[in-house]
């Protein structure tokens, strides 16, 4: 197209000497008529509303600029009123036919994506979700948009399109006033929204130990026992995000440092930000303790993945909007795609929240899963409401202290084909199992032994053995292959004493993974099998991230050298072991946090 615009001068020269008479046209005054048809829409919306047509939460604004509506988890019922415009601006009564409609940002119900132009007058309620900032209901003189329901089937929305209408449409369109809602926060992201305080939890009266039926009676559904509190605790499944599949804005108004956004690590491939803003939940039924311990944290933590490490970002940096798309990476929560504006200053890394202690009462249990093997794993049942307080520390800052490091590094990987069987655990028959079809239980029973500690257990008859596994389940053992390519490894909580006896806990203790390579590079945790540093212990600090995949299924990433430190074994005549090299001396106290 840049050729023929260079060359138009020359060809209207050549024009005029071939003896084309355009005077007349060109001078002409005669207005350009256009075609009589549909050129625009008038578009007003009426009332949004909840699906059952009430008002939208009291305690959200009005749907303006200075106030608007809090950001809505379920679909938002728009009553839409429209009339088509002819070319000039006035109604335009010759359409009558099934129109499009759009809601942007949010996703629109499928079955709420058309409206019908009688005379070119349209009326009717449409649904949406997701819907947040400055949002526009739109009417479009064309086809709807294709949506696909399970199966692959193309959902058809009410009314029907007319799949032959095509030559009719103008393509004219016009769209609402803009109605203002709040736009989601960290929380709102990383929490469902069944997951409330007051649907979540039974009174605090209500205690159950690991074989009660723990029923709540205004629900009338089954609860789970949480192991701290012993709390009956509500039936929510926040593994999967409300926003998973969509792209959002997070805005936090940077007001002092010690609030907003704030970047707590950066990694080869992205960064955590913690919102300081969030709070923790209260219990409903007990207003006197706002920092009521059922949850651990406020969901206020993400990672943000960048495939790089960001440029221009520091630990300490304050940002002010976050922007991406929700997705879930083998079960944790992330901002792919990611955008980013951060606030003009020096990073202010002293605001970071230190780091939240967590042990036993934070791995949570299950009432419905036996006692003998449900604390192996930290986390590993986050079926339901399990492992809501590791759910709501996911990305964020946590420490473990006085934990017990693996001495034992075995390799399951036979085959060395750089993978290992997936394992799950039978609640009837109350042990591990491998999804292996594999006759011998080779690579799993192995891999089974030694990250849990206990043999897997027979579904289908027979017997099993374990002669040659032995030495993988008489220590704490991790397992060699994914040190070696994922530089993870495991240690064993300490110990927590329940003063009532409610709950049972494995003596051969909970794992959790941890990953220290990055942070200290020089350190080689197969030296803590030297019998020379036996019974030492581990502090460990670090990003809690959840890998689905994984075995330990729930992750510590340590950020630098501050964050890994060993107490050493203390001798009667004064001296003590020493820690392994590269792995220095802890010299402080456990550092604990709010956040």
């Amino acid at each position: 197209m840049r050729h023929l615009y260079a060359y138009a001068p020359a060809l209207l020269a050549l024009s005029a000497l071939a003896g084309c008479n355009c005077g007349d046209r060109l001078d002409s005054q005669d207005p350009l008529v256009l075609k009589h048809q549909a050129g625009s829409f008038q578009v007003t919306v009426t009332s949004e509303t909840g699906l059952d047509g009430s008002p939208l939460p009291p305690d959200g604004g009005d749907g303006s600029a200075a106030h608007p509506y809090l950001f809505p988890f379920n679909r938002v019922r728009f009553h839409v009123v429209g009339q088509a415009l002819d070319e000039n601006g006035n109604p335009y009564t010759d359409m009558n036919r099934v129109i499009a409609v759009r809601v942007t940002p949010g996703d629109i119900d499928p079955m709420t994506s058309t409206l019908y132009a009688d005379a070119g007058y349209v009326e009717g309620d449409i649904e949406a979700a997701h819907v947040f900032g400055p949002t526009r209901v739109w009417l479009l003189d064309q086809l709807p948009d294709t949506f696909y329901g399970d199966g692959g089937a193309p959902i058809v929305p009410n009314p029907a399109p007319d799949p032959d209408a095509g030559d009719d449409y103008s393509h004219a369109a016009g769209t609402s006033q803009s109605l203002y809602f709040d736009r989601p926060t960290i929380v709102d992201v990383q929490r469902q929204p069944d997951c409330d305080p007051f649907e979540s939890f039974a009174p605090a009266a209500t205690y159950c130990n690991t074989s009660d039926d723990c029923t709540d009676q205004t629900f009338g559904t089954q609860y789970y026992c949480k192991v701290s509190e012993h709390l009956c605790l509500g039936p929510c499944d926040n593994r999967i995000s409300p926003l998973q599949g969509d792209f959002v804005e997070v805005d936090e108004a940077y007001t002092s440092a010690d609030a907003g956004m704030i970047v707590t690590g950066i990694t080869s491939s992205g960064f955590y930000v913690t919102d300081l803003s969030a709070q923790k939940f209260s219990d409903p039924n007990d207003p006197s303790t706002p920092n009521w311990q059922a949850l651990t944290s406020t969901f206020g933590h993400i990672f943000v993945y960048t495939y790089q490490a960001p440029n221009d970002l520091y630990v300490g940096d304050h940002l002010i909007e976050l922007t991406g798309s929700v997705e879930e990476f083998s079960g944790d929560t992330q901002l792919d795609f990611p955008g980013w504006i951060k606030v003009n200053q020096l990073p202010t890394p002293e605001f970071i929240p230190n780091p939240i202690p967590i042990d036993l009462t934070t791995c949570g249990s299950d009432s419905t899963h036996p006692t003998a093997t449900q604390m192996d794993l930290c986390g590993y049942y986050n079926d339901g409401q399990a492992s809501m307080s590791l759910e709501s520390l996911e990305s964020a800052p946590v420490i473990i202290d006085n934990a017990k490091p693996s001495n034992i590094f075995v390799n399951c990987d036979y085959n060395g084909d750089g993978t290992l069987p997936l394992y799950a655990n039978s609640k009837s028959q109350g042990g591990w199992y491998s999804f292996a079809d594999d006759p011998n239980y080779g690579e799993a029973a192995c891999y089974i032994a030694c990250t849990t500690g206990r043999p897997q257990v027979q579904l289908d008859g027979g017997t099993l053995d374990y002669s040659h596994y032995s030495d993988t389940v008489t220590g704490i053992c991790s397992e060699m292959s994914t040190l070696t390519t994922y530089g993870q490894w495991e240690v064993v909580m300490p110990d927590v004493l329940f003063p009532d006896g409610g709950v049972s806990i494995p003596s051969d203790g909970t794992r959790i993974g941890i990953q220290t390579g990055d942070a200290l590079p020089t350190f080689n945790p197969q030296t803590l099998a030297d019998p020379q540093y036996q019974g030492v212990t581990l502090r460990v600090a670090g990003m809690l991230n959840q890998v689905q995949a994984s075995r330990p299924r729930w992750l510590i990433y340590a950020r630098d050298a501050n964050d890994v430190c060993c107490h050493p074994v203390e001798y009667d005549d004064g001296g003590n072991s020493g820690c392994p090299g590269g792995l220095p001396s802890c010299q402080t106290n456990v550092a604990g946090g709010s956040q």
